[in-house]
Formats: C-alpha cells, structure tokens, sequence
C-alpha cells in the first residue's frame, strides 16, 4: 500500500494523532490490513491504532482512512470502543506472536543443552 496524501494533526487533549490519509487500493483494505500498514509507515505500535472510517467511492481505486494513533493503551482504552472483530484479531496476533517466541525459547533451551551435554562428554573423555 502506498499512502499518496496524508494530513496529521494533534489533539493533546486526547493524548492522540488524528489522520487521514488517502491511497490508492484495488479491493479495499481490511482494518487489519491498513493498521499494519500504518504502523509500518509511522514506526508505531499496531495496538495504539483505531480506524475510524474507510471510505471508497464505487469505480474508483481511491480510498480514504481516517484513523487515530494514540500515546498509550490508556488512552485508547479511555476514548475508544474496541469493536469485537478487532479485539478478537489483536488476541490471536499477540497469541501468535506467544507462540513464535516460545518456539524460539524452546529452540534456544535445545540448543544450550545439546551444547551442555556435548561438553560434559569431552569432559567424561578427557578424565578416562
């Protein structure tokens, strides 16, 4: 996805970044789809972003988001409605992320004691 317009303004007062920007997409996005994408473009956390509105006008590739990047879960929690589509696909990408880093964890435990014991043989060769 590329973004061709983006307008950013800051609201303080609600501890976020209201945007909206405008890109050009052939079937429109998901809201899952372009909070990654933004979250990618601005260096931010995907969880601290709510879309709003996706708008595309029938014939045309153009499409039109208006999404909120807060500061902090807080403030998201605070002023946001968390609709259960989103919810439920924020706790299965963090469930899939717990389940990366455990498989790396456990890949890494297997490395360490395959090392542990490839040690302890040397040393059981080397006392004979």
């Amino acid at each position: 996805m590329e973004f061709k317009n983006i307008k950013q303004r800051p609201n303080p007062l609600l501890d976020r970044i209201e945007l909206e920007i405008m890109l050009e997409a052939k079937p429109t996005p998901s809201r899952q789809q372009l909070r990654e994408a933004i979250a990618k473009y601005l260096s931010k956390d995907a969880k601290l972003i709510a879309i709003r509105e996706i708008t595309q006008h029938f014939g045309t590739s153009d499409v039109v988001v208006k999404a909120f990047i807060y500061n902090s879960e807080e403030a998201l929690k605070k002023h946001e409605h968390i609709k259960k589509k989103d919810a439920e696909a924020m706790k299965q990408e963090t469930s899939k992320q717990d389940e990366t880093k455990e498989q790396t964890k456990q890949e890494e435990n297997q490395k360490e004691s395959k090392t542990a014991s490839k040690q302890e043989n040397q040393q059981q060769e080397q006392n004979s």
